[in-house]
């Protein structure tokens, strides 16, 4: 094959697809041509028929065929031929108020062309349009509502309740089922709102359940922003739930809690001093899963602010065994009663100390408890604050550090203490401190996770026979706003009694050196001494109750002779111990 017969080819394929596309496309035409168009079924009214005069151009006219029923799925009997061609309506009495159908064709001389049905209307009135919800929308109210489904609906009236009644106040063509209200004043009251079905013979539906928004108004007390509104009223089953959307300060609005659907008030109580706070309500229907919001009211807040943060700081035990407690309150807190609580280690609490403030309390605060006792254990508080609201709250547990320890040789000391406990507080390292006659020093660090501590000392170094001690604890706590504080918290004072020393010399010469005959004691805190002599024959020849009374060699004021002497020295100590010690010691005259 040529190309020039190859081209030709191609073009003969192209116009025959032309040629088959014009003819499907007449064909159709002609299918749709080859019917005969009923009239255009307007509506019922009362005992009269309306429609809209047809076009048909197939034939000459016959007749306008009615045909009714009393059932709407038939049979249907030919009720009249109208045979005007320009008569567009038709009278069927009905005393007996019964409900018929009625449907409508046109009957033309078209040989070959088929009867098309009218749609099929009743003679009541439209069936109802139910609203799905009302809404408001800024100071516009925003309507939504269910198509009608009798066919002869071609608009729909819109009413609202005002002072006079209710009365329409729009009609809305062409299929829509949505309005907005813009003459609707949803911030200043409810707004009451039915919509009827219309037909083109004037008939409307019968008024259905009355839809009203929700008017939404706020009023701040000296506690709370009190909200207050009426429940959304139109949906059968009502409102499952209700949130309650809140911004402040122009920012976006969030939805703060959700509460049931037949509540109508509200406190506020999440309040900032000054800020400016604005509310609207979103009810939600029970079933269907539609969704109404209210209008929207705001207050700016101009009362005290209630007390959402309390927290310790530091506890820490001073010199003097009082006991400071640091601690901190959100700014401005209206706080009208306070209360200091002490407890122990078994859990109860006790209040020691009230205050009732006339004027808010600083950030940071200290108090000073007096009465604690720091030796038998962690003393530990709790602070309860509660405002002119009656809001209460309560800080968590803090714990002083409690130091305690032993002897456990003539030259070691052994140390243990309780951890500080603060909520959100973090120790870094504990130091150790030893006190003797006054003098500080510290002898130790050990790390967070450390509780005790071995003091090994030289015993001839220590010129106390009680050696006394102290923690501090260095950390960082932080507050509720995330501050970072620097805290310094410091034990009891815990004493440890040496072990009881008694250094005896074996001789004395009154004439000599040594001219005395008296004990170096090196001991704790002493109840009761006694130091006695004997002579070889068990004679008593010095007896004495005071540790600075010394044997000079003599009884009665009479020099003894030289000889070899027995003592004996006894002590009890103020914590029950007791040391005896007996020997010899020669006197030189």
């Amino acid at each position: 094959m040529s190309s020039l017969q190859a081209s030709r080819m191609i073009v003969f394929i192209q116009m025959k697809k032309i040629f088959f596309t014009i003819l499907i496309h007449c064909s159709l035409l002609f299918f749709l041509k080859a019917q005969i168009v009923p009239p255009d079924f307007l509506c019922v009214s009362g005992d009269s028929l309306f429609w809209e005069l047809p076009v048909n151009n197939c034939g000459p006219f016959v007749s306008y065929d009615v045909f009714f029923s009393n059932n709407l799925d038939g049979p249907y009997s030919l009720l009249a031929a109208v045979t005007d061609v320009n008569q567009g309506f038709l009278e069927h009495p009905n005393p007996a108020g019964q409900v018929f159908y009625y449907y409508l064709v046109s009957n033309f001389d078209c040989p070959g062309q088929s009867q098309v049905s009218s749609d099929t209307l009743d003679n009541r009135l439209p069936e109802r349009s139910s609203l799905r919800r009302i809404t408001v929308q800024g100071s516009n109210v925003l309507l939504d509502w269910d198509p009608s489904p009798s066919p002869e609906v071609f608009a729909y009236i819109v009413y609202r309740r005002d002072p006079i009644g209710v009365v329409p106040i729009d009609t809305v063509f062409g299929g829509i089922t949505t309005y907005i209200d813009t003459n609707a004043e949803p911030d200043l009251e409810p707004e009451g709102y039915f919509v009827n079905a219309l037909d083109r013979c004037g008939n409307t539906s019968v008024f259905d359940v009355e839809h009203v928004t929700m008017f939404l108004e706020a009023e701040a007390t000296n506690c709370s922003i009190d909200l207050s509104w009426n429940v959304y009223q139109g949906w059968v089953g009502g409102a499952g739930s209700q949130e309650i959307w809140v911004s402040k300060n122009g920012g976006t609005p969030v939805s703060f809690e959700t509460i049931d659907g037949n509540i109508d008030f509200y406190p506020f109580r999440d309040v900032d001093d000054g800020a400016t706070f604005c509310f609207f309500i979103q009810a939600n229907e029970n079933a269907a899963g539609e969704s109404s919001r209210s209008s929207e009211t705001c207050v700016t807040a101009t009362f005290s602010q209630p007390v959402n943060e309390l927290y310790i700081t530091n506890v820490s035990v001073q010199p003097d065994n009082s006991i400071s407690i640091d601690w901190g309150v959100n700014a401005n807190a209206d706080v009208e009663i306070l209360e200091y609580l002490r407890g122990d280690t078994g859990g109860g609490f006790e209040i020691i100390n009230t205050a009732m403030p006339t004027s808010p309390f600083p950030v940071a605060n200290q108090f000073s408890d007096v009465s604690a006792d720091v030796s038998n254990g962690p003393a530990i508080y709790q602070l309860h604050a509660i405002d002119s609201c009656d809001n209460e709250l309560v800080t968590a547990p803090a714990a002083t550090i409690f130091l305690s320890g032993d002897a456990t040789s003539i030259s070691t000391n052994q140390l243990f203490w309780t951890p500080l406990v603060i909520e959100n507080a973090m120790v870094s390292e504990y130091k150790i401190f030893r006190v003797v006659n006054s003098a500080e020093t510290q002898i130790g660090t050990v790390a967070s996770n450390q509780l005790d501590f071995e003091d090994m000392f030289d015993p001839g170094s220590i010129s106390s026979a009680s050696i006394c001690y102290y923690i501090e604890a260095d950390g960082v706590v932080t507050t509720p706003d995330g501050t970072d504080l620097n805290i310094t918290s410091r034990s009891n004072i815990s004493c440890i009694d040496q072990a009881i020393r008694i250094f005896v010399p074996n001789a004395l010469a009154p004439s000599g050196v040594n001219r005395e005959f008296k004990p170096v004691l090196l001991a704790g805190s002493i109840a009761t001494y006694e130091m006695q002599i004997f002579n070889r024959y068990g004679g008593a020849v010095f007896s004495t109750d005071d540790p600075d009374e010394a044997w000079k060699g003599k009884k009665d004021g009479r020099k003894l002779p030289q000889g070899v002497y027995v003592y004996r020295i006894r002590l009890v100590l103020e914590n029950g111990n007791v040391t005896e010690r007996k020997g010899n010691v020669v006197l030189l005259q």
